[in-house]
Order: structure tokens, then sequence, then C-alpha cells
């Protein structure tokens, strides 16, 4: 995330040490699930998440499964303040210390900030590289917690040219719903339709100008899982000529 631009992009990757099954191990199995998120500036203000590409790695280009795109159940947070004014729309916790941080097994000392149901944890020690510019813990209802100690700055693509679409299939699905595409469009949300490494990331689009004031504009509906959904229902109907007898439109 940077200030001002159109376009926000997140990866993570996770690489499973070992997978069981009735606490019994699996053996030959290492599986890797990467999620690539991106977000426009036109989304952003219109409380739309954008697309979230899931893959996993190992499995076969032509079967459906190894790449998903659902809506973003959340969007691209800004983790790194590139919008947010400091620590100000978030509530303060409190100073905690842990004797032994999660992964790393140091102890550290992290103010605790929230919102909603996203908890940011910032180093106290001066000292860090990342110290007052990007935390070293979070935690999340859907993500668990993470920790960070090697923070980046810079953009990303400059070390690894292709970061936003790697792990992508370069073959299209031979059977199911998504035969044909490179990329299963789970809840047949349009942004999705054609997930490719050509397509993905979409382009940036930068948010629209406010309307006049007295005008009415696209109205953005609070969030909820089908959103996407509905909005693209809303804007094909919109779209149609005026019929020559009154319709209804039942969602």
């Amino acid at each position: 995330a940077r200030p001002g631009a159109d376009l926000w992009l997140l990866r993570h990757d996770t690489v499973y040490a070992e997978v069981t099954e009735n606490g019994i191990p699996i053996p030959f199995i290492a599986p890797k699930v990467s999620e690539i998120h991106a977000q426009t500036a036109k989304q952003r203000a219109s409380n739309l998440t954008g697309p979230m590409v899931s893959l996993i790695d190992g499995m076969p280009n032509w079967v459906p499964g190894g790449c998903t795109c659902i809506s973003d159940p959340v969007g691209v947070p800004d983790i790194v303040g590139a919008e947010a004014k400091g620590m100000g729309t978030l509530e303060y916790m409190g100073r905690i210390k842990l004797p032994s941080l999660e992964y790393l097994d140091v102890p550290i000392e992290l103010d605790h900030w929230a919102n909603w149901f996203f908890h940011i944890f910032m180093d106290t020690n001066s000292s860090v590289p990342h110290y007052a510019k990007a935390p070293s813990r979070l935690a999340s209802a859907y993500a668990g917690t993470a920790v960070y100690a090697n923070w980046d700055m810079a953009d990303p693509a400059l070390r690894d040219p292709d970061v936003w679409h790697r792990g992508i299939p370069t073959t299209p699905q031979r059977v199911g719903p998504s035969k044909g595409q490179f990329c299963l469009n789970a809840k047949k949300v349009g942004f999705c339709n054609n997930i490719s490494q050509a397509t993905f990331p979409p382009r940036g689009e930068s948010a629209e100008a406010p309307p006049p004031a007295g005008s009415v504009g696209h109205q953005s509906l609070p969030f909820f899982p089908g959103q996407h959904a509905l909005r693209d229902l809303l804007d094909a109907f919109a779209s149609r000529s005026a019929p020559s007898q009154p319709e209804q439109l039942v969602v």
C-alpha cells in the first residue's frame, strides 16, 4: 500500500510443515498455499473489497481447486499507514510484555491497538528498523496471529518481478465449472471472470470524485459476503433500457 496509489496489493504464502489426520502425520505432503489480494482506489471508495486469488501449490493445473478467485473478505488492510492518520482510527488497548514471541521465541514489549477484529501490535523498542513504521505482530479473527521481524519497505516487485502473479496456472482447466479458464470463479463475481498471469493483477482505478451536492450517486452498500454479486446484479439491471411495462427486481 502506497499513499495515493490507485491499486493496493497484498500477498502471503504459507508453507505447512506437516499434515495430519486424526493426529497421524501424512507422509510426503508439505503443501504450500498462497493468497493474492488486489483492491483499487475506486473499490476502496465504494466499499468493495476486490478479488482474492487463492493458490494451492502442487495441484495439477487442469483440475479445479488449484486456483480460486472470490471476493476478498475484508480488502487490503492499510498495515503500514499509507492513508490512515497514524493509529488515530484504532483503539489503544494497552501495553503488553510477552516472555516469548510466537515463532521467534524472544521476549518483546508491544503496544496493542485494535479496530474491528483486526489487532496491531507495535514494537516499543526504538532500535528495531521498523519502529513506528510497521507492526511486529498482527492478529485477526480470520487469519490468526502472525509475527514479523524483517520488514522491507521497498516495492517487492523490484526484487521479485513475478510476485503478483506467480503460481497462477499457465494452462486452462479441462474439467469442472470453469473449464477453459485458468482460475475458478467460485462465486461468479465479475472481477473474477478472467484471472490469468496476463490479466492479474488488474489495472488500478482512481477513486471517483464525489457527486455534486444534491445529486444522487451510486450509494455504497454496507459490507456483507454477497455484496459484490448484488452490486453486479444492480448494475446490470440499471444498464438495461427502460421497459415498456413496469418490472420488479426481487433480491
